[in-house]
């Protein structure tokens, strides 16, 4: 699997951003897209998180809609194989930060 470089985590970028613009031509804005590799807790298995942040009403999000069917074959592209996981955090909660422990 490939490393998360600032490079892939661009070219990840785009092509989310490509897909949501696709899927939500109006009402959102997105960015930033933020691309990390993590380790899965129970397994051991690196996967791709995607952290999509967005600008606007929440409700236009569509539940059903998959992201990754969208994006897969530009990441099978670039080497990047295995179901990504992603979320959706809203550009407010993403500015204030986390949470004091």
């Amino acid at each position: 699997m490939l490393t998360v470089t600032a490079e892939v985590a661009k070219q990840v970028e785009n092509i989310t951003l490509e897909a949501l613009y696709k899927k939500y031509p109006e009402g959102l804005v997105f960015g930033p897209i933020v691309v990390t590799r993590e380790t899965d807790y129970i397994d051991g298995e690196k996967y791709l998180q995607i952290r999509v942040i967005f600008d606007g009403d929440h409700k236009r999000l569509d539940p059903k809609w998959n992201l990754f069917w969208s994006i897969e074959s530009g990441l099978l592209e670039m080497g990047l194989d295995g179901l990504p996981s992603w979320s959706y955090c809203e550009k407010s909660e993403w500015e204030a930060g986390p949470p004091p422990d």
